[in-house]
């Protein structure tokens, strides 16, 4: 037989070894047993979710107008849909092990899994054990990677059984028990195209910026300065791309918050017509006025509160100076 023809031949047999491999496979997971019977998991059925790890624990509540809260703050909506849609996909999740020592290689052993409890009202509904974290371990020792970008898998099983299930997870941390990633972090969100005018009010000033004739002005009364364009589309731009944190005040720092009287209020007045609404802004300097520690912002309609560090907030708080282009104030030489 020529060289050539061994070829095809050795090319036919490796194609034909694929193919019955591939048919196993599909085979072996058409008779994997499947999770059934689990209660419906969702919005609709369940009032409130609690997740607790070794290190943390989150409790989040349905209020009674159907919207989600952690502690004293919204939901955030990208964590809520992760966590739903990894929860409905229980029902029908595929067998992968049934022995106890494989717990902990798939993150659902005590202490590296997360225990998920779904309540309606008083009543628990159902509780599993959840391995869907990418980087597992309490020590460097014992730490280990679960969730991989190329099996995409978070494990669970019930709490009093043995056996382990898989279902599909496109990104890790669905079921996460840090605040942070819970917390609604967005003070403003507001598309530029949706802005026509702002308000600040500093302890020493206060203007508007408004649009007049395609060009951002700097307004006082009836005097109106054109502005550096290019400042205010700065200010556009961060609201544009939304301006949040990751900082949240301990309740006993908010409770001793005096929203009666902010050290600066910057409003946002929205078009007839926008797709979003019109907004107030006010920040109280952290630790009294003229500290360098940032500041505490809310909405004016909001109850909950953030902190943003100065360096967040220079993108948004302009001076009246640095929007009409004044040069900086020279500096003090001395005698």
């Amino acid at each position: 037989m020529k060289g050539k023809q061994v070829g095809y031949v050795l090319i036919a047999v490796i194609v034909l070894g694929l193919a019955g491999i591939v048919a196993r496979l599909l085979s072996a997971d058409a008779d994997l047993p499947l999770l059934s019977g689990i209660n419906a998991l969702s919005p609709d059925t369940i009032d409130k979710v609690v997740l607790r790890d070794w290190e943390s624990e989150v409790i989040v509540e349905k209020e009674s107008d159907g919207s989600w809260w952690v502690e004293d703050y919204p939901a955030t909506l990208l964590q809520l849909d992760d966590f739903w849609d990894a929860a409905q996909r229980f029902d029908g999740a595929e067998l992968i092990a049934t022995k106890r020592s494989s717990h902990a290689t798939m993150g659902v052993s005590p202490e590296f899994g997360t225990v998920v409890q779904l309540w309606r009202g008083e009543d628990l509904v159902d509780q599993f054990i959840v391995g869907d974290k990418q980087f597992v371990g309490k020590s460097e020792e014992e730490a280990f990677f679960l969730w991989s970008v190329y099996a995409r898998k978070c494990y669970l099983r019930h709490r009093d059984s043995d056996e382990v299930y898989a279902i599909y997870c496109e990104v890790p941390d669905k079921f996460s028990t840090r605040l942070n990633r819970w917390k609604y972090s967005l003070i403003a969100d507001m598309p530029s195209s949706d802005i026509e005018a702002f308000t600040f009010t500093y302890p020493d000033d206060q203007f508007d910026i408004r649009l007049l004739d395609s060009v951002w002005v700097v307004q006082t009364g009836d005097v109106a300065q054109q502005a550096v364009q290019e400042e205010v589309h700065g200010i556009l731009r961060q609201l544009d791309r939304g301006l949040g944190t990751t900082r949240f005040p301990t309740a006993e720092e908010v409770e001793g918050l005096d929203w009666s009287r902010p050290d600066i209020l910057v409003g946002v007045g929205t078009k007839p017509g926008a797709s979003t609404s019109s907004l107030l802004l006010l920040f109280l300097r952290k630790d009294g006025e003229g500290a360098q520690g940032g500041f505490y912002v809310k909405g004016a309609e909001n109850s909950w509160v953030h902190f943003l560090d100065d360096q967040d907030v220079e993108p948004l708080l302009k001076s009246r100076g640095v929007l009409l282009g004044a040069p900086p104030p020279a500096a003090d030489s001395g005698p």
